[in-house]
């Protein structure tokens, strides 16, 4: 037959222990979502600065693109998890001009559409759509939507 016998100095140490246990998962908890957050903020340390509107236009105006001053459309969209066939059409724009927006699945972005001013030929009006997220451009292109001659290009003006 086995005694145990509990003291209050041995509460008081499992208590101590069990204070301890909860401590730490709590902080391996908080500290794993931090490094989740900084590991994205490095990786968009690499990209164009476009929090501004100002930012946006010389990023634009840098491919030679001459846009109205103020957006015709600010919203959030939410980079699918899985890419169909024009997301993965729509994301290989984006790897010719040094964007993949596979680093961006699941995450909300900004989707800021302007008019582009200075393009050529167009029956209709052609748009600047520029992806931003926290503050950095991570895609977009230039489009029209004509039912005849639609287009989708990425940002290098050809000519």
């Amino acid at each position: 037959m086995f005694i145990f016998h509990i003291t209050k100095k041995s509460l008081r140490i499992a208590g101590l222990v069990l204070l301890a246990v909860i401590l730490l998962v709590l902080f391996l908890f908080f500290a794993n979502k931090n490094l989740q957050s900084s590991d994205n903020d490095w990786l968009l340390a690499g990209y164009p600065d476009g929090t501004t509107p100002a930012q946006q236009q010389t990023f634009l105006r840098g491919y030679g693109w001459e846009v109205d001053p103020a957006p015709l459309a600010v919203r959030d969209i939410v980079i699918p998890s899985e890419f169909d066939d024009v997301y993965e059409e729509y994301n290989q724009i984006q790897r010719t001009q040094g964007f993949d927006l596979c680093e961006f699945k699941e995450e909300t972005v900004s989707l800021i559409t302007y008019n582009v001013i200075n393009y050529q030929g167009a029956a209709t009006q052609v748009t600047a759509s520029l992806l931003v997220c926290r503050g950095k451009i991570i895609g977009g292109d230039i489009s029209s939507s004509d039912a005849e001659n639609g287009f989708t290009l990425g940002f290098k003006l050809e000519g």
